[in-house]
């Protein structure tokens, strides 16, 4: 429901509309964030410098500068990793710069060098220790272990920081009396099928099922601490689960939305990606946003930091719209790291370094 809106000397639209401010170009939104309670928007001469206008609680009025769409463009250039990556889910960056790929499709995890380079592979079909049935996404701790969710087995996995398993949550149908909630989808299946895990403060482990809406809190002891349904507070569908600044964080490919939760489960609110973002990486500076035409970088109050400009890497990868829809993206702050999309897995190299906030 806009409520105002305002147009950029080059013809780019500015929209401010119910509890968030969107920029469109040519009938399509390229940008969003939350920006509380907005009642008027103004766009300055130069088309670099918009104020919205929303006013609080006592009816003052406080005029809040958001910078515009980022002056800082990164450009980066896209390697690609030699292999059959089409099947993949998730990839995680190691401490060391090199990047750990869930081969769902295979039941395995693949090891590259940070210079692009497969070093072996872990797992296998199987329910042993180890072993994986369609696992689907990674997340390392600092100290370098790794949980893996393992969903065709039902249960998560924790490996040390040589790839031995320590430790393994088997997620049964019993979680769904935890909470005093029936489960809507227990007709889908025996077992809670945990499709995302990441690692949370204090060597928790957080769960969360896409699609019965719950979040499972788990012990580094083994224990299961809490079951939460959220049926009902979340759309269902969301993908990428992550864990930074305390908060937990996943992306509702539809909308763009970044729906930020803490541990206990409390929905704090969103940040809106660009439209047509399919990967996010959230990060202590804020959350880079991947879509097939190009990544951007929000900071911590949902504004644009950079956008990404593609440059035609010599060992012939394509540039943007050429790679394919991202999967999943890990970004240092200076912009270079991995991505891997539904047809690849690339090294990024950022070739300009813009002003980072720190």
């Amino acid at each position: 429901r806009p409520w105002s809106a305002a147009l950029f000397p080059v013809g780019r639209g500015v929209v401010a509309a119910g509890m968030a401010m969107a920029v469109a170009n040519a009938g399509l939104m390229d940008h969003a964030m939350a920006v509380g309670r907005p009642c008027g928007v103004e766009v300055s001469s130069d088309g670099r410098a918009e104020s919205i206008f929303p006013k609080t609680e006592t009816e003052t009025e406080t005029e809040t500068d958001l910078g515009g769409f980022p002056d800082s463009l990164l450009s980066v250039r896209l390697h690609p990793v030699p292999g059959d990556w089409r099947g993949s889910t998730d990839l995680a960056r190691m401490p060391d710069g090199s990047a750990a790929v869930v081969m769902s499709g295979r039941h395995r995890i693949a090891l590259v060098s940070a210079n692009g380079q497969e070093i072996r592979t872990v797992g296998g079909f199987g329910a042993r220790p180890g072993e994986f049935s369609t696992p689907v996404s990674i997340d390392m701790s600092r100290s370098g272990r790794a949980v893996v969710s393992d969903p065709g087995n039902a249960r998560i996995q924790v490996f040390d920081s040589r790839w031995i398993p320590i430790a393994q949550w088997t997620l049964g149908s019993d979680l769904s009396s935890l909470s005093g909630v029936s489960d809507p989808f227990a007709d889908a299946g025996p077992s809670l099928r945990a499709a995302y895990a990441a690692w949370g403060d204090d060597d928790e482990v957080l769960a969360f099922d896409p699609r019965a809406v719950r979040l499972i809190r788990l012990s580094g002891g083994g224990g299961v601490l809490q079951d939460i349904s959220l049926f009902g507070e979340l759309p269902r569908g969301l993908t990428g689960m992550q864990w930074a600044g305390s908060r937990l964080q996943l992306l509702d490919p539809s909308s763009g939305a970044v729906h930020e939760l803490n541990a206990d489960g409390a929905v704090l609110g969103f940040r809106m990606c660009p439209a047509g973002t399919t990967a996010f990486h959230a990060g202590p500076s804020g959350i880079t946003c991947a879509a097939t035409a190009g990544w951007s970088r929000l900071d911590r109050t949902g504004a644009p930091v950079w956008q990404t400009r593609f440059a035609l890497p010599p060992d012939g990868a394509g540039s943007a719209g050429g790679y394919g829809e991202p999967v999943a993206i890990e970004l240092d702050r200076g912009g270079s790291g991995w991505l891997l999309t539904r047809s690849g897995l690339y090294r990024v190299e950022a070739l300009s370094d813009p002003d980072f906030p720190r």
